[in-house]
């Protein structure tokens, strides 16, 4: 039986994304992971894919529904600056920037508003 949260199909990693310069010396090992990574945050959060995937240039977000409510899966390397970016996000609470909803540190992962 297929796990309802799993997305129907594999999410199209942007072409933009991948043609970035940071993977000539980072190799792509995590790049060519990530719909695997995403489908299993989708599944452990009970996600559904929303849209295309968007990027900048260290990370991709892709617009997501959990219980009806949009939401933005943010997934970047780990790195150790991440947790870092949590504190932050769990200090201001959504006062003046997204609300942090769901956190990964190891997998690099950030469910936002």
């Amino acid at each position: 039986m297929r796990d309802s949260a799993r997305p129907e199909h594999e999410i199209e990693i942007p072409q933009s994304f991948r043609e970035l310069p940071r993977w000539w010396s980072n190799g792509t090992e995590w790049l060519d992971s990530l719909p695997g990574r995403i489908a299993d945050k989708c599944a452990d959060w009970r996600l559904r894919p929303g849209g295309s995937a968007l990027h900048g240039s260290n990370a991709i977000a892709l617009p997501v529904t959990r219980d009806g409510v949009l939401l933005l899966l943010r997934l970047t390397p780990p790195h150790s600056s991440f947790q870092l970016e949590i504190d932050a996000l769990r200090f201001w609470d959504g006062r003046g920037t997204v609300l942090l909803f769901e956190h990964d540190s190891d997998a690099g992962a950030m469910l936002l508003e």
